[in-house]
C-alpha cells in the first residue's frame, strides 16, 4: 500500500502493522461469486418489533463468553458450526435466528442475576447489529442500583440482508460478543477501563419469548455492562461552519485543542496495546470526549483556557487480544503507529485539512512526540524508514529556523544595544504543562507508564496553515 493512502476501504483506517500470516490467510480467502439472480429475504411476518427501547425491563444473567473468534481461526478452527448460504436463502431471519442459537459456555464461578431497565436509547435499529441503550442495573444481591451502558448482541436485528447474499446473523452477534467482551476483560485485568477505555461490568445473557411458524419458545440473547459515558464523539462535535461543507466539521475549536485530544486518543490506544489489546479501529466515530469527569485533571493548553477532556477509546468488537505473562514496560511511540496511517479519512473536520495529502500529520508527530520529554515516555522508533524520514524532516526544519535566525540577527545589527530576541517559528516556544488522562492502578500488572507531560507546541514550525483557530500559524 502507497503511503499517505487510505488503509482499506478508507472509511475504517487502522494502525499501519504487520499483519500475521494466517489473518493475511483469512482475508484473502476468496468470496462466493454474486448469484445470477438477486437475492431477497423470505418475509417474516414472526420477527417482533424492536424491543429495546425506554421502559423495557429485563431479568439479566451473569454469562461466560466464548473464546473471541480470531483466536480460534489462529488455531484454524471454526468458533461456531458453519452454516449454508442455501439455507440461510430458504428460511426468515427469524426462524434462522432461533434454529441456531449462540454458543453455551460453562455456567460462572460466580452466578449473578440483576433488573436490567433502559432509560434512553443510544445507537438502536431493527437492522443496525449490536442495540446500545442506557440503562439503570438493580443487583439482586441487594446492592445499590448503578447506571450503565448496554451493549446488546441479539442477532434478530442485525442486516439479514447486507449485500446481495444473506448474512450469518448468528455468527456475527457471536463474534461481536466473544471479541469484545474479551478486550474489554483484557482492559480491566490491566488497568486501562475506567480511564483510556470504559470501565467494565461485565457479560450477561437474557431471554425473550417468540413465536416461529405457530410455535411460542425463548431465545437467548447476551450482552456486556459498561461504564456510562456523557460526553460526545469526535464525530458528534461537528457543526455546519461553512456552507459547501455539508457534514460540518469542528473547527470551532481550536486547533492546538483540538490536535492536543488527538494526541491523548494516540496515548490511550498505544498504552492499550502495550498491555495486549489492538482496538483496530481508531477513528472520530470511536473518540469519546467526556467533559467534568472526576477523573480529568488537565489543564488548559489554549489561551481559551479550554478544559482537556477525559479521552475515551469506544467498539472493541473487532478488536485483537493477546495475553501473555508480561507485557512491555513502555508502549510503542505513537509515531511507530500512526507514521503511515492515513489520519484525515476517519478524523477529516476535526485535524487540519492540509493533512488530506496524507503527510503533514508526520510533522505535527514529530513535534508532539519526538521531543525529548516525549521520547521517554514510549519505546524507541526503531523503523529505519521512519527515521530516516524523520531526519530529512528535521534536516529541512533546521535550514529554515537557521535562515531565520540570520535574518533576526541581521535586523538588530544596528541597536547593538539590545539583544536579538530568541527566534521562535511563528509564536511562543513556551509549551504550558498538560498532563494526560489520569491511569487507574492495574489489578494484575504493573501500571503503564504515565502519559504524555506536555501539550503540542503552541507554534507550527512546520509552516502550516491552521484550520479553525488555536495557536498555530
Amino acid at each position: 500500500m502507497s503511503e499517505g493512502s487510505p488503509h482499506g476501504t478508507g472509511e475504517i483506517n487502522k494502525p499501519d502493522q504487520a499483519q500475521p500470516a494466517w489473518l493475511i490467510d483469512i482475508l484473502g480467502r476468496p468470496r462466493p461469486s454474486a448469484p445470477l439472480q438477486p437475492w431477497s429475504p423470505p418475509e417474516d411476518p414472526d420477527k417482533p418489533s424492536l424491543p429495546y427501547i425506554p421502559g423495557l425491563a429485563l431479568d439479566i444473567d451473569r454469562h461466560v463468553p466464548p473464546p473471541p473468534f480470531i483466536e480460534s481461526l489462529r488455531k484454524n478452527l471454526e468458533p461456531r458450526p458453519p452454516v449454508s448460504e442455501d439455507y440461510l436463502r430458504s428460511i426468515p431471519q427469524s426462524k434462522a435466528v432461533v434454529d441456531n442459537p449462540p454458543i453455551e459456555t460453562n455456567l460462572p464461578a460466580r452466578p449473578e442475576t440483576a433488573r436490567l431497565v433502559v432509560t434512553s436509547s443510544i445507537c438502536i435499529g431493527a437492522v443496525r447489529g449490536a442495540q446500545i441503550v442506557s440503562c439503570i442495573v438493580h443487583l439482586k444481591s441487594g446492592s445499590s442500583p448503578y447506571e450503565a451502558t448496554a451493549k446488546i448482541y441479539d442477532p434478530l436485528y442485525y442486516n439479514f440482508k447486507p449485500t446481495h447474499e444473506p448474512r450469518d446473523v448468528v455468527y456475527d452477534a457471536d463474534q461481536d460478543y466473544s471479541n469484545e467482551a474479551a478486550a474489554y476483560n483484557q482492559l480491566h485485568e490491566t488497568g486501562q477501563a475506567g480511564s483510556s477505555a470504559p470501565a467494565y461490568y461485565g457479560s450477561w445473557t437474557f431471554h425473550l419469548p417468540i413465536t416461529v411458524d405457530s410455535k411460542s419458545c425463548s431465545r437467548p440473547v447476551r450482552l456486556i455492562l459498561m461504564e456510562k459515558l456523557n460526553g460526545s464523539t469526535i464525530r458528534d462535535t461537528r457543526i455546519r461552519n461553512d456552507p459547501n461543507i455539508r457534514e460540518g466539521d469542528s473547527f470551532h475549536y481550536p486547533e492546538e485543542y483540538r490536535l492536543e485530544i488527538l494526541a491523548h486518543a494516540m496515548d490511550a490506544f498505544v498504552r492499550q496495546l502495550q498491555f495486549g489489546v489492538n482496538q483496530f479501529d481508531f477513528a472520530g466515530r470511536n473518540v469519546v470526549l467526556v467533559q467534568d469527569d472526576q477523573k480529568t485533571s488537565q489543564t488548559s493548553v489554549t489561551s481559551g483556557r479550554l478544559p482537556l477532556p477525559r479521552v475515551v477509546l469506544i467498539d472493541y468488537n473487532n478488536a485483537i487480544v493477546n495475553q501473555a505473562s508480561s507485557y512491555p514496560s513502555l508502549p510503542e511511540n505513537p509515531i511507530s503507529i500512526f507514521w503511515k496511517v492515513y489520519l484525515w479519512a476517519d478524523f477529516a473536520g476535526w485535524v487540519p485539512n492540509e493533512w488530506e495529502d496524507g503527510k503533514s500529520h508526520k510533522k505535527w508527530l514529530i513535534r508532539r512526540f519526538n521531543e525529548d520529554n516525549q521520547r521517554q515516555l514510549y519505546l524507541p522508533v526503531d523503523d529505519e524508514r521512519i527515521m530516516e524520514e524523520i531526519h530529512q524532516l528535521y534536516t529541512h526544519h533546521t535550514v529554515r529556523f537557521r535562515r531565520t535566525e540570520l535574518t533576526n540577527m541581521a535586523s538588530t545589527t544596528t541597536t547593538p544595544a539590545k539583544k536579538p530576541a530568541a527566534p521562535t517559528a511563528g509564536g511562543s516556544s513556551t509549551k504550558p504543562a498538560v498532563s494526560a488522562p489520569g491511569k487507574p492502578a492495574p489489578k494484575k500488572v504493573p501500571a503503564p507508564a504515565p502519559a504524555a507531560a506536555t501539550a503540542a507546541a503552541t507554534t507550527n514550525s512546520a509552516g502550516s496553515k491552521s484550520s479553525g483557530g488555536g495557536g498555530f500559524v
